[in-house]
């Protein structure tokens, strides 16, 4: 099958175009979806960790009820033998933590006091040997200041706090977790018949003598994280649910009660919490069950699911974004975040079809431009196939060629024309001029040769003399390719004797090639040859003609065209790449900016809104655009920023607003920048400054602490040098060598204290680069050891190194000071005769199981080093704060035993650097144990 030249040109050029349009527009398609999902998941998550975040400030206030009363029972400032006093502090406490529903207390000796708010704000009041001694329960009703008790229910007979409920008491559950627990309670204060679902925080007290007193507890209910979730949901059509591990719900954004609160006849049945639990797959709500079916495909066990799941759910034709993630901390509940598809895909589904518009443009033009281009090309070469078609059937007219401005079609036509003309001339007097052959072949403007039967060259115009150097040489149709260096193009390869154009001439055939290279000694010359064989009157080849031509321009062009080509494809593609672009970039820039933008009007009302969740006062969110901005704020502010708008607007100059407010208990700071855009309309742009104030705030403390520390030594050394001066101690030699020892003493600390706070300020700002090496940790060990060994004999202190044969990934000299540092405080707050131990051992790291999930192995097992003392022991609250700056255990520590409160933040941030943990453990009067962690060597 042949083809013309022209269809070749437009299929291929079609195909390439719209093979290369459609693979650009659904690779764009594919990457704005894929963007979108990522920006799913990333919206999700901040979404959980707000609902985290919450959900930690909502469950704060029963936990350091419960831990403070606790402390205070414990120390002796409340008496849980009298209970009586109790009844005002657990009032107090209601009327201060709004979040708080009731407070209880029960001893051992079956004393039993819990006091409720009720939604009236008076309180519920239930008593068992606080006022009778008889074994009652009592119910009396407090007015709202907690005062008045007036019984509100029968006295109930055979109650025991610490046996209830039945099947599972609390009291005995509580006393069995030492660091307090949280439990799921059923309530019946508001009555026997109305009960309700209460989150309860149990902590157990002691007396001074260690011995178990009695339970502290503090409620609050769960039916208010219904609307806490609703607040943080992300629109129209999402959800946000709370459950438990294996399955139970604890809260919905949907409204629905998780909880069966129908009354039972029997106590027992009554005060049972599971039967009245609700698993998710038990959910009224259809999406709710959707989802659930969802994740029970995925991960059926939710007891141990320790990473994020994140998958597509369809419920009733709709598509949604499913995300579950395990919430930290002691509550261990999983939080399920379902947003509908559409409200994310909205924008793709838009670029799409300006995708496909801007790709049915460009492949049209595309098209136009290949038909227009393959008809400029063939209508010249379809000219000279017309003129060399009339050439060959020996017309003695041949068709004018067609000129174009192609510069090798040109020259070729050119060469053609000028060659017909000298050929149609030459043969009109071949007959009678045959001794002017010669002359008329070195006329022609091509290389012309003719050879025999042989392959013997007979004759070469001067034209072929220039292109083959070596002329007419006696070589026959096997050594033309060697005698003439002729070469097959691209390659080191003699061209093949059976392909040469004059074999193919003398076997009978009119050869065409472009092919062959010749080798003029400091160069090679692509050449174009055309043969056509001589015939007699039997048929037989006499001769074989060859013309050929230089065609190293040609070829140039070609490769420039080529070029030109790829690079208009090139560019055709980057400019439909950039034109879908510019829209995603756009979203994303918005994306970015961490502050509300809104285009307001002059009545106040917004008419655009992006960022709705950099700001907490907006309101309802749902319907941002109903209120106006002035409503959403308070009183000042609000009227503050109503005059900012009326400024901005009647100078058209941009107005800055800086002002602070509490919402949920909580301070922020916002700035708000108004610009004027047209004569009715602002753009606000609101910032959250409350971080920026926080690190100003920060910033001062440390400027006053350092202040103080580097005042105290150098009034110090200021009042030495100055009595010394005076010269009164010039007789008293022995009190003038004491002024002289302090003011060298306090020139230490504040050179400590200086090189401490360098050191502090590399290391956070990562200025010290760490070179980790595989170092021995026996060695640093004794290195630390050998270094304070001078003052542990100074203080009569016997100190013990416990090594272990170990190869850690360490810097040597950081890990040295690291030690000592933790030995130099257990020498300085052990008493004389005490004893501190050095030791280390290997232990499994804590995150091992989730070793081969992640996306970088973990160690198997870390290092982890001691240093033991016998001291005076760290307060329980102070084990943290301790690794701050200028932190001490006692203010008075720094003067006694020396110190800058640095060490120990030096510590900390060393251990970090190399990928480890530090922590203390201590118990007051017996002495504390300063861990950290260190990498071990990869084999």
């Amino acid at each position: 099958m042949k083809f013309s030249l022209r269809n070749l040109l437009i299929v291929q050029f079609l195909v390439q175009v719209i093979g290369l349009t459609g693979i650009v527009g659904y690779l764009s398609y594919r990457s704005g979806e894929r963007a979108v999902v990522e920006m799913t998941q990333r919206l999700m998550a901040e979404t959980a960790q707000q609902a985290d975040a919450r959900l930690k400030e909502y469950f704060q206030g029963p936990r350091f009820v419960v831990e403070s009363t606790a402390y205070l029972l414990e120390a002796g400032h409340l008496s849980d033998d009298e209970l009586v006093p109790m009844e005002q502090y657990f009032v107090k406490h209601l009327q201060r933590f709004p979040a708080l529903t009731d407070l209880a207390i029960a001893n051992e000796a079956g004393a039993f006091l819990h006091v409720t708010r009720q939604a009236d704000q008076s309180f519920a009041m239930r008593q068992r040997y606080v006022r009778q001694q008889d074994g009652w329960l009592y119910h009396y009703r407090l007015d709202t200041d907690g005062l008045n008790p007036v019984p509100s229910d029968l006295p109930r007979r055979q109650y025991d706090p610490r046996r209830a409920p039945p099947e599972n008491p609390w009291y005995a559950t509580a006393r069995a977790n030492p660091e307090g627990l949280w439990r799921p309670v059923v309530s019946l204060e508001q009555g026997y018949d109305k009960p309700k679902l209460v989150m309860v925080r149990f902590m157990p007290f002691y007396g001074v003598d260690g011995e178990f007193k009695g339970v502290m507890s503090a409620g609050t209910q769960l039916v208010a994280l219904g609307a806490l979730l609703q607040e943080l949901t992300l629109g129209d059509g999402s959800q946000l649910l709370l459950i438990e591990p294996n399955g139970d719900l604890v809260a919905t954004s949907t409204g629905e009660q998780p909880f069966d609160s129908q009354a039972r006849a029997d106590y027992a049945q009554n005060v049972a919490v599971q039967p009245r639990r609700m698993s998710i797959t038990q959910s009224s709500d259809g999406l709710t069950q959707a989802v659930a079916a969802a994740l029970q495909g995925t991960s059926p066990d939710f007891q141990h699911l320790q990473q994020p799941i994140f998958l597509p759910v369809r419920y009733e034709s709709r598509h949604y974004f499913v995300n579950l993630i395990p919430l930290e901390g002691d509550l261990d509940w999983r939080l399920i975040t379902v947003v509908p598809a559409a409200e994310f895909m909205t924008a793709i589904y838009i670029n799409v079809g300006r995708t496909v518009l801007f790709c049915v443009l460009t492949l049209l033009g595309a098209i136009g431009l290949g038909l227009w281009t393959a008809d400029y090309i063939t209508r010249p070469i379809l000219s000279l196939q017309r003129a060399t078609q009339a050439l060959t059937e020996g017309t003695t007219q041949v068709p004018s060629t067609q000129s174009t401005s192609i510069q090798e079609v040109e020259s070729l036509r050119r060469g053609f024309d000028h060659m017909v003309g000298q050929l149609t001339a030459s043969f009109q007097n071949l007959k009678d001029r045959e001794n002017t052959l010669a002359s008329f072949l070195n006329s022609v403007p091509l290389a012309l040769s003719v050879h025999d039967q042989m392959g013997q060259m007979l004759f070469l115009n001067a034209k072929g003399k220039e292109l083959l150097v070596n002329g007419i040489a006696l070589a026959n149709s096997d050594q033309l390719a060697e005698t003439y260096r002729l070469y097959r193009a691209g390659s080191d390869a003699l061209y093949p004797t059976e392909d040469l154009p004059v074999v193919r001439g003398l076997r009978g055939e009119t050869a065409y090639t472009d092919d062959i290279e010749v080798d003029t000694g400091d160069r090679r010359i692509p050449l174009e040859v055309h043969t056509i064989p001589v015939l007699n009157g039997q048929g037989q080849v006499i001769y074989s003609i060859n013309t050929f031509q230089d065609i190293t321009e040609r070829r140039q062009a070609e490769r420039l065209r080529a070029n030109y080509e790829r690079e208009l494809e090139q560019q055709v593609a980057e400019q439909t790449a950039s034109l879908y672009a510019s829209e995603i970039t756009k979203q994303a820039l918005i994306n970015a900016i961490p502050d509300l933008l809104m285009r307001l009007g002059r009545d106040g009302l917004p008419r655009e809104i992006y960022n709705l969740e950099a700001v907490q006062w907006i309101g309802d969110a749902t319907q941002p655009y109903r209120a106006t901005m002035y409503e959403n704020l308070p009183e000042p502010i609000a009227q503050e920023r109503k005059r900012c708008v009326e400024q901005a607007l009647d100078t058209g100059t941009i107005q800055r607003q800086e002002y602070e407010f509490l919402h949920q208990g909580q301070l922020f700071c916002e700035e708000a920048r108004i610009i004027p855009v047209t004569e009715d309309e602002v753009l606000v742009v609101v910032r959250d400054i409350s971080d920026r104030h926080k690190i100003d705030r920060l910033k001062d403390e440390f400027i006053s602490i350092v202040s103080h520390e580097l005042r105290t030594p150098l009034t110090a050394i200021r009042g030495a040098l100055g009595i010394l001066e005076t010269g009164v101690l010039h007789n008293r030699p022995q009190k003038a060598r004491q002024m002289l020892h302090m003011a060298l003493n306090n020139t230490e600390r504040l050179i400590r204290l200086v090189n401490d706070i360098l050191d502090l300020e590399r290391l956070t700002s990562g200025r010290i680069d760490l070179q980790l090496e595989p170092y021995p940790i026996a060695d640093l060990m004794v290195l630390a050891a050998n270094g304070v060994e001078a003052i542990a004999l100074e203080a009569d202190v016997d100190l013990q190194v416990m090594p272990i044969d170990a190869v850690v990934m360490v810097a040597p000299d950081a890990i040295v000071q690291t030690l000592t540092n933790l030995l130099s405080n257990a020498i300085k707050f052990s008493e004389p005769g005490g004893k501190i131990g050095l030791m280390a051992e290997m232990v499994a790291h804590p995150d091992a199981e989730a070793r081969d999930a992640g996306p970088e192995p973990l160690p198997a097992s870390l290092l982890r080093v001691a240093v033991q003392d016998q001291g005076r022991g760290i307060p329980a609250d102070r084990l943290e704060s301790i690794f701050e700056r200028f932190q001490q255990v006692d203010v008075s520590d720094s003067r006694q035993r020396g110190g800058t409160g640095l060490g120990l933040a030096i510590c900390r941030q060393i251990v970090e650097q190399h990928g480890g943990k530090i922590w203390a453990e201590s118990q007051l009067g017996q002495g504390s144990t300063f861990y950290f962690t260190l990498p071990l060597k990869g084999l």
